[in-house]
């Protein structure tokens, strides 16, 4: 997003020091976004993080929100004649839950980039589910996590085969410790088409809640695939290892150790092989 939206948020709050950030604004380059304009703010030391994110989600982004609320609400109801039936649908993330950009296996020292959906990259059914799921993607990245899982199971109301509005549902509940609730989303977009994110955020779910088999079983079906990441190996390795597969545990971390170029985790995985051959 574009730094003049921060601007016309911050500027609508008179309790800022506007002279401030108006300067601040006028050094940025035409093609500033908002986080290099609150990051230029910040170190100007005019306003915390807590305090330009709180006039960002009051000025653009909750009045947003409800205004896509609205029209999903509007779509749904104008979609059949006769009067539709809701979903009933129970909340899970809660204002308590943070936004993790890593899942962590092998008591925490496995930490793993949890992979987050392009939104440029997804095919969209009409502009009201694309401004849904992009500003539901927004709001989770503000901190409003809980915002955002609402929007997204309304988007379902209104779109119930929306793969993004499912994808991005997925790595809202991997990335909030609900790791249960990515399975049944992710299972709905596999069984249509084959889908890299999906699998991926299914395969961590599944790992992170100890079902190793299923977790060995969708890794080596990621590693199939034309592109595959190198961590792969190491996580293929960890899950084979808690199966009791040893040898196949063993040759995949000897593969992972020759390839990879991250050191803390090579020597993890030096570790888990060392004592793979001594046991």
């Amino acid at each position: 997003m574009n730094a003049e939206i921060l601007l016309n948020a911050l500027l609508s709050d008179d309790s800022i020091n506007k002279e401030g950030i108006k300067s601040v604004f006028d050094t940025l380059p035409s093609d500033a976004t908002v986080n290099d304009f609150r990051r230029a703010i910040i170190r100007q030391k005019l306003m915390t993080y807590t305090q330009v994110m709180a006039a960002f989600l009051n000025y653009e982004l909750l009045p947003r929100s409800k205004s896509v609320l609205n029209r999903l609400e509007q779509k749904r109801n104008a979609r059949t004649h006769f009067e539709p039936e809701r979903h009933v649908h129970k909340f899970h993330v809660t204002e308590n839950d943070q936004l993790a950009q890593q899942v962590l296996f092998d008591g925490n020292n496995i930490r793993v980039e949890i992979p987050e959906p392009n939104t440029s990259e997804l095919t969209f059914a009409s502009s009201d589910e694309q401004q849904a799921v992009v500003l539901a993607m927004e709001m989770a990245k503000m901190g409003e996590a809980t915002e955002a899982e609402i929007i997204l199971l309304e988007t379902l109301d209104s779109f119930d085969t929306s793969h993004p509005a499912m994808k991005v549902l997925c790595w809202l509940y991997l990335c909030t410790d609900h790791a249960e609730r990515v399975e049944s989303w992710a299972d709905l977009i596999l069984q249509s088409v084959d889908d890299q994110i999906a699998l991926e955020l299914l395969t961590l779910a599944e790992q992170s809640q100890s079902k190793h088999l299923l977790a060995v079983a969708h890794f080596q079906k990621l590693l199939q695939l034309r592109k595959v990441k190198t961590v792969w190996y190491l996580l293929l390795a960890f899950s084979l290892e808690k199966t009791q597969c040893l040898k196949e545990a063993m040759d995949n971390y000897r593969i992972y150790i020759t390839i990879t170029q991250d050191k803390d985790l090579k020597l993890i995985a030096e570790k888990h092989l060392k004592e793979l051959k001594e046991s």
